[in-house]
């Protein structure tokens, strides 16, 4: 029983862990990427608003770039290069 309860304990403290990080990188979503002039995603979200996009749809595809950003430059272990970033949003 003891081995379950801190099996649970574990889980719970994980699950905690992962929202304050997923909140966090909320936090810096919807501030870093939208601030920056002349940044590639910054750009980008201009270009979403003046297309017609709510603002809010543009922020959570701002998101979902970023996030698909991160992941990708976690997996290669890569540091962000902007350029390349500009390069995709130049064909779109």
């Amino acid at each position: 029983m003891a081995a379950l309860r801190n099996a649970v304990r574990a889980y719970s403290m994980a699950v905690q862990d992962t929202v304050r990080v997923k909140n966090r990188v909320k936090a810096m979503f919807r501030s870093r990427g939208i601030q920056s002039d002349g940044h590639p995603l910054h750009e980008g979200y201009q270009r979403m608003l003046q297309s017609g996009i709510k603002p809010n749809l543009a922020k959570l595809t701002l998101a979902r770039r970023i996030a698909a950003i991160v992941l990708s430059m976690w997996k290669r272990q890569e540091v962000y290069d902007p350029e390349r970033q500009k390069a995709v949003t130049d064909r779109r």
